[in-house]
């Protein structure tokens, strides 16, 4: 038989090296060193024998319970160690310090349950102190010159700790009582001796059924008067049943400690959840971190401030509070085998909300991790804190119940109005596609919120809901590293063998008040049992749903063309625009845009509720059932402008795209249209494709890769049914078979000086509405501005509708850099205007200087258009007048080099148009100057070539007149359009 002989413990302060100076002093220390690592190897030997000789403990014990004879042989060391079978124990309860509770001795009968007093011990807490107690760390360290010992040798150590005095842990010593158990919870199968660690959630979550079997063997076992009646049929210890008087005995211990310890805790906690009400004269309440699974329980409604980014939640300003719901907590207790890291378990709690991934609404979960923390700590500082802490509370509750009614309107895409920072995480922490450095973008501008579009193009869009399956803890929590010494008596300290010690798994209670939850929650039941049958209308919802809403959905950014993930704080309803009614445009062309507008909807109206008799307009079902218009003039009168007033007066969004949304090659544009289209129709947008001339340019022989480009957009124009803007200041550039397919082409001429007047002043109007510290001289502006345009018309420098804005703009800038200067107030004067005036036109001027022309001269040189073309119905043929505002001095001289028109070549060659002037025959031919004269003769010839093609834009008036039923002589001769151009009902 093994006997243990203490050795003294030699103290060895950290500092003792350093005080050594002589050499006598420095070998002895060398010596005591080899010493004591010769100590330390031989416990190490000893230390690794006892997993061992537990192991064959433990198989020797399992044989004793399979029914194994024993033999008069048997070892003394089994005979003397307590069998599991056995109930011989002693019905009380036992308080002991943590020695005591890890020492068993075989001679001496256990009591029903041991209850360790004073805090536990733990394998680093061990490590730790033996590395303190023998100077270990320091003395190699020391020897090895890696480092002197410095401060204090003896640091602060966190047990893990709670601050009231309920026990950190029970062992559970009669097999009778452990038999009890089980019969009251199935899964309380284990065999005595076992320990129940704090916070004993088996003994709290049946807390009821434990009392209601004590009440019944009360009932049997005692009299009125408190006296326990005697058993009339004693049995051998060991084989009493489960309702005998020995039962009785043994779970009223159990029911004992409950009441003694366990209880003013619940209550505690109980209490303070349904009666705290927070003010400013309220305390905070505090808790410790072993009491935390008191306070949080499945089915609590928390707010919890955090970001996305964030594993664990903080109150802090930048932080914005959140409603969810707990699902399950896990975890939070000290570390009991040393084969893993750390001291102290995070405690876990899953929260979540409710979510939607544009297919169903669903569960939206998230885990949150508290760090461990010493003391109390505040239940307000958690960062998750239950809805009775939280100050204000029904104000944010009512702030969250209207953020969730909007988002619960989000099942169906919504046009909304953005202004504000892009987030970069979903609610459960998850990043956003292709955005993993997590970085946020300004949107101030309409958006699409559209989350089932979004999840067909990337699922990573839309967070994974679904619920998840319950958390199981980590075995450090089930299996100890520290051994139970099993001596023989008190008195001789005979060592039998070393023991592990039981500890049981409890995490099932966590996995079970879940599911209890999932099963009695209306929203998780239905999640459960028939998740496609969704709520998408938010009067059915309850309010304790709707405030558990998220504060982001994901939305397309119309003016980038792309996908963020947007803040239900930053979003507006779209405001109400009277764009349209400011309009400034030609004669007529509001009125012929409003008709051929409107029956546009009403026939797709039609359409999608069943009721149209009409016949399909192609030969092909699907083809030709959209609207397409194109707006082409000169720069700047109002093209662009246009379709976006119409977009807000029709109250639907605006999708702009251009050339370089759609990439160079055939395939990516194809691919790239017909997503844009379908997305426009899906959201009935007003589709427009600025600039289109880019990819609407004539064919040619050469240029294969722009053919195909071309051929994708008939095919697609062919096919698309919403209503699609094309605007251009290029249109002689146009492939012929885009003409056919245009329902209404409208010409935008340059402002006349009535419109030019009327930009002005509603330019200076809303400059002052926005700036109302802002004076304006608006008098004197208006009569600069028409004299400006009298001044300018010969030399083709007027002022379009776009620089007019911007000149207002920079004339304004200039007004309040005066203003600071001066410290005036900001006055807007004629002189300011004037400063810009001279800017513009100096650059004006050094262009044409570089070109040789004017831009609109240049531009219908190339035969991309005619700025002077006045169309007259009346006559046979169209008005073109050769510019007189045409600057014969910006021309060139003779010999200086000019492009040729457009497509153009001299003499019979097969040059490429606009590189080179070939003579006769040949192909190509040299580059040669062209002279004034014949540069006026070959734009003599263009000016037929135009009244040609103006001859046939008369005959697409005509069907425009058949189509409005108003002549076009009507809408001629008022110099723009004003409110009785158009219906009673248009507005």
């Amino acid at each position: 038989m093994a006997t243990i002989t203490e050795e003294p413990v030699v103290e060895i302060p950290v500092d003792t090296p350093t005080k050594l100076s002589n050499q006598d002093a420095s070998l002895e220390l060398l010596k005591e060193l080899q010493d004591l690592r010769a100590r330390i190897q031989s416990l190490e030997e000893n230390h690794s024998k006892i997993p061992e000789q537990a192991a064959n403990d433990k198989e020797d014990d399992n044989h004793s319970h399979n029914g194994s004879a024993s033999t008069d042989t048997e070892d003394e060391e089994t005979r003397h160690y307590p069998c599991d079978d056995s109930d011989d124990v002693i019905m009380d309860l036992r308080y002991v310090k943590w020695d005591e509770f890890k020492t068993m001795y075989a001679e001496e009968k256990r009591h029903v349950i041991d209850v360790l007093e004073g805090p536990a011990q733990y394998c680093w807490q061990q490590i730790e102190r033996s590395i303190r107690r023998f100077g270990i760390l320091a003395l190699i360290r020391a020897e090895e010159n890696e480092m002197k010992p410095e401060g204090d040798p003896k640091p602060k150590i966190d047990t893990g700790g709670a601050e009231d005095d309920l026990p950190e842990r029970i062992r559970i010593n009669s097999s009778l009582l452990a038999s009890i158990l089980k019969d009251i919870v199935s899964k309380v199968d284990q065999s005595a001796p076992f320990v129940i660690l704090r916070p004993y959630k088996v003994l709290v979550g049946y807390d009821e059924e434990i009392r209601e079997r004590h009440r019944q063997l009360a009932a049997k076992w005692k009299t009125e008067s408190g006296h326990e009646v005697d058993d009339p049929t004693p049995l051998e210890p060991g084989k009493e049943p489960i309702d005998s008087r020995q039962a009785f005995r043994a779970l009223d211990c159990l029911v004992s400690f409950m009441d003694r310890h366990l209880s003013p805790v619940i209550s505690r906690h109980r209490a303070l959840l349904k009666n705290f009400t927070p003010s400013p004269s309220t305390i905070d309440p505090t808790i410790s971190f072993s009491n935390l699974w008191y306070l949080f329980h499945p089915g609590m409604q928390v707010v919890c401030w955090f970001t996305p980014e964030q594993s664990a939640p903080h109150v802090q300003p930048t932080n914005r509070p959140s409603i969810w719901k707990v699902l399950q907590v896990s975890e939070g207790r000290p570390v009991l085998d040393s084969s893993y890291p750390g001291r102290v378990n995070l405690f876990i709690i899953r929260l979540y909300k409710i979510g939607y991934d544009g297919e169903q609404f669903g569960v939206l979960s998230r885990d949150f991790h508290l760090p461990h923390f010493s003391g109390e700590r505040p239940i307000r500082s958690l960062g998750i804190v239950p809805t009775q802490f939280v100050g204000g509370y029904p104000a944010l509750r009512e702030k969250l119940l209207k953020q969730g009614e909007l988002f619960a309107t989000f099942a169906t895409p919504q046009h909304r109005f953005y202004s504000g920072s892009t987030l970069t995480c979903h609610m459960d922490g998850a990043s956003c596609p292709g955005n993993f450095n997590r970085r946020t973008d300004y949107i101030k501008g309409n958006i699409i919120v559209d989350f089932k579009t979004a999840r067909n193009e990337d699922p990573d869009w839309v967070p994974s809901l679904s619920i998840p399956s319950t958390m199981g803890g980590t075995g450090s929590e089930v299996s100890e590293s520290l051994y139970i010494r099993v001596l023989a008596n008190r008195e001789s300290k005979e060592y039998i063998r070393s023991s592990s010690e039981t500890i049981y798994d409890d995490d099932w209670v966590d996995a079970e008040l879940t599911k209890d939850f999932i099963r009695d929650d209306a929203f998780l039941a239905r999640q459960e049992s028939a998740p496609e049958q969704q709520v998408t209308r938010k009067e059915f919802w309850s309010k304790d749903e709707l405030v558990m809403m998220p504060d982001r959905a994901c939305a397309w950014d119309l003016h980038r063309r792309r996908w963020a993930l947007c803040d239900l704080e930053c979003m507006r309803p779209v405001p109400t625009d009277d764009g349209w009614k400011n309009l400034k445009l030609r004669p007529g062309h509001k009125r012929m845009l409003y008709a051929q507008v409107k029956r546009h909807f009403a026939d797709r109206k039609s359409k999608e509720d069943g009721e149209s008799q009409q016949i399909d307009p192609d030969l092909v079902r699907g083809k030709g059932e959209g609207l397409i218009i194109l707006l082409h003039g000169e720069p700047g009168v109002g093209k662009t402008s246009t379709a976006e007033c119409m977009a807000a007066w029709l109250e639907r969004p605006l999708y702009p795209i251009t050339c370089g949304d759609l990439g160079t090659s055939a395939e990516v544009v194809e691919d790239k249209l017909n997503r844009i289209s379908a997305q426009a129709e899906a959201w009935n947008c007003v589709l427009l494709l600025d600039e289109a001339d880019v990819f609407l340019a004539a064919r040619s022989k050469t240029e294969l890769e722009r053919n195909a480009i071309v051929s994708v957009f008939l095919r697609v124009l062919e096919y698309y049914k919403g209503l699609l803007f094309l605007t251009t200041n290029r249109v002689g550039s146009f492939d012929e078979a885009f003409v056919s397919r245009i329902h209404l082409a409208l010409y935008y001429p340059g402002l006349n000086k009535g419109q030019n007047h009327a930009i002005w002043e509603m330019n200076l109007e809303k400059a002052k509405s926005r700036k109302t510290s802002l004076t304006i001289d608006t008098g004197p502006i208006l009569e600069w501005a028409d004299a400006n345009w009298e001044q300018n018309s010969k030399s083709r420098t007027r002022w379009n509708g776009r620089q007019i804005r911007n000149g207002c703009q920079t004339a304004i800038a200039l007004a309040e850099f005066e203003a600071e200067e001066t410290s005036k107030p900001v006055f807007l004067q004629v002189k300011h205007v004037q400063q810009v005036a001279a800017a513009s036109k100096e650059f004006y001027d050094y262009v044409s200087r570089v070109l040789g022309a004017d831009m609109a001269h240049r531009a219908f040189v190339e035969r991309l258009r005619s700025d002077d073309w006045v169309p007259n119905l009346s006559g046979d043929r169209a008005l073109h007048r050769f510019s007189s505002g045409y600057n014969q001095q910006s021309m060139r001289a003779s010999e200086e080099v000019m492009s040729p028109p457009r497509n153009r070549r001299r003499g019979g060659g097969g040059g490429r148009a606009n590189d080179f002037v070939g003579g006769a025959g040949g192909g190509g031919g040299s580059p040669r100057t062209i002279g004034a004269q014949q540069w006026q003769v070959d734009r003599r010839e263009d000016f037929d070539e135009m009244a040609l093609y103006q001859s046939q834009s008369r005959h697409q008036m005509q069907k425009i007149q058949d189509s409005t039923g108003r002549g076009m002589s009507d809408v001629h001769g008022v110099p723009f359009d004003d409110e009785d151009d158009y219906p009673d009902d248009f507005e």
